[in-house]
């Protein structure tokens, strides 16, 4: 297998990228609206200050995806950014391609004057976590803790 390639999202990628979302979100059993997600992508890719969408390819298949939102924190004295979403395609996994995209995503947000990269994963999806770890994210003994202000359902707590 090659070495995965990366590329920005466009709007005329989305045909692609929804099935990847909808695989991500019935993972986890979270909601997924297929127009609302259409939606918040388009709004994601057309606005470059809130963060980047890249697409994931091995051998010209699109394999996954990786999503990252930008934010500011006097802590980390700037810029940061959240891996909101990491999916590769099951077939893939376990082949180094989710290591590969981290590092990616890494240097872009290196690239774009990010100071801290976060990220939060389930508690039982085991995996995502030994993979992260060995990527050189630590936790700092802190809960990522979330309020939902607009109705949005997201996951259950």
């Amino acid at each position: 297998m090659q070495r995965p390639s990366f590329r920005p999202t466009a709007v005329a990628d989305l045909d692609t990228l929804l099935p990847l979302l909808r695989s991500f979100y019935e993972h986890f059993g979270y909601p997924f609206d297929e127009a609302v997600k259409k939606r918040t992508v388009k709004e994601l890719i057309s606005d470059p200050s809130l963060g980047f969408l890249t697409l994931i390819e091995v051998e010209g298949r699109t394999v996954g995806y990786a999503v990252v939102a930008f934010s500011f924190s006097l802590e980390y004295e700037g810029k940061t950014a959240f891996l909101d979403e990491l999916f590769i395609s099951r077939s893939c996994r376990g082949l180094g391609i989710g290591s590969a995209a981290i590092a990616h995503v890494a240097s872009t947000c290196r690239s774009l004057g990010v100071n801290a990269l976060h990220l939060e994963t389930e508690e039982t999806n085991t995996g995502a976590a030994d993979l992260y770890a060995r990527s050189g994210f630590r936790s700092y003994g802190r809960h990522l803790m979330t309020r939902i202000l607009s109705g949005v359902p997201g996951p259950k707590p």
